[in-house]
């Protein structure tokens, strides 16, 4: 994000986006100061767009660093040490749960990678206290699923009908129904397959099962997918439809993929590994994306390499669309979804008539609506002059851009 741009954003979100990361430098401490002292600044607006965007751990973590959290109202700055401290004996819960699985599998005999954020807490972050978990993910071969909840049960997790029994998720998802324990913070999901995101062709698991790398829970050693591969693994997950236009987990993400780099910039990254990967397994154009936007926020050569060597394999579209969610990321503050206003609803419309039907339904809403959009009583004949006013006021509030982004990202969503 260049300078100029990053200093015409709202104060919070510069905040934000300096934190969206796992090291800051220390001469980036006076920034720091100067967004705090402006006029304008908010702690609040600070506290709640962390927590919305799931890095509130970085930011307290930065400003502590810093000493800046003395600045802070006694409110907000206990706000901040607790759901940092929370976290930390959430995630200490997790790892404790984490080693009895894993060896629970092992005296089993049943091969498993830690994904996602579980294999980020068994290897990358030195401080698990700053990653936030949703839930447990493990990856197991497809035929060692059968029975898997009559091993698992012993230790107190319990196979659910979430999202639906195990013979539909088994036949159409690529995880087993979630499984719950009494008084655990989080869901254990237990996936037999890789998830690609919709639009890329579906593949397999092989290449994430063949380079694989040794982290540790508690005192037990687990596998983990390879840097390389961790970092293709997450950006599938950050290109899947159910995020494809929802913000509030690109900050966390940029988070992961610079812990990632900071934890094996000693040993090294094989670029050109990770780029023939993705393009064997036809993902060029979502790791494209991911560290395109991973970049706007960071600024690692590392990742401008990647783009430069992935660029060729991109279609034009997943450019646009990336440097677009790029732009957005900087009113990430405003709103968790990328500004669409419905256009990529309409253009999801399948065929001519859904289309003008929904056009005209939206563009001329019923009477109830009217009064919620324009304040106008519906029993007022006013209320008819805002009808003829709608198409003109709509067609203000949008750009040629917006337009052909909602186009593209239905387009990618398809």
């Amino acid at each position: 994000m260049d300078k100029n741009h990053f200093t015409n954003i709202s104060l919070s979100n510069q905040l934000i986006l300096l934190c969206s990361r796992i090291k800051v430098d220390k001469n980036e401490k006076d920034n720091f100061e100067k967004i705090i002292e402006s006029e304008g600044f908010s702690w609040e607006e600070i506290l709640n767009n962390a927590f919305r965007n799931n890095i509130l751990p970085f930011v307290y973590f930065h400003l502590k660093n810093f000493g800046l959290l003395s600045k802070a109202p006694a409110e907000v700055k206990e706000k901040f040490e607790k759901f940092y401290h929370f976290n930390t004996a959430r995630n200490a819960w997790i790892l404790l749960s984490l080693e009895k699985i894993a060896e629970t599998f092992n005296h089993q005999g049943i091969p498993f990678i830690l994904i996602q954020g579980s294999s980020l807490l068994a290897d990358v972050y030195k401080n698990p206290s700053l990653r936030y978990l949703s839930d447990i993910d493990i990856l197991i071969k497809e035929n060692d699923s059968d029975g898997i909840e009559d091993i698992l049960s012993p230790i107190g997790w319990k196979m659910s009908d979430y999202p639906a029994d195990k013979s539909w998720c088994l036949n159409n998802l690529n995880h087993l129904p979630l499984f719950f324990r009494p008084d655990e913070p989080v869901p254990l999901e237990i996936h037999f397959k890789l998830s690609y995101p919709e639009g890329t062709r579906e593949g397999g698991s092989e290449w994430i099962w063949e380079k694989t790398g040794k982290g540790k829970i508690r005192s037990l050693e687990v596998v983990i997918p390879l840097p390389e591969n961790m970092i293709l693994h997450l950006s599938m997950h950050i290109f899947k439809k159910s995020h494809i236009n929802d913000l509030t987990i690109l900050l966390r993400h940029c988070c992961d993929i610079s812990a990632i780099l900071e934890r094996y910039s000693g040993k090294g990254i094989d670029i050109d590994g990770l780029v023939l990967t993705a393009s064997k397994e036809r993902l060029s154009d979502v790791l494209y994306h991911s560290i395109k936007v991973t970049h706007s926020v960071i600024k690692e050569n590392l990742l401008e390499r990647i783009i430069e060597k992935i660029s060729p394999e991109v279609s034009t579209d997943v450019k646009d669309f990336s440097e677009f969610v790029s732009q957005c990321l900087s009113r990430a503050d405003r709103s968790g979804k990328v500004l669409l206003d419905g256009w990529g609803s309409f253009f999801s419309q399948k065929g001519a008539v859904n289309k003008i039907t929904f056009f005209f339904k939206h563009l001329f809403p019923s009477l109830d609506l009217m009064e919620d959009y324009y304040g106008v009583s519906k029993l007022k004949k006013r209320i008819y002059f805002y009808y003829l006013l709608r198409p003109f006021l709509l067609a203000g509030k949008f750009t040629w851009k917006r337009i052909v982004m909602s186009y593209r990202i239905s387009k990618v969503k398809r």
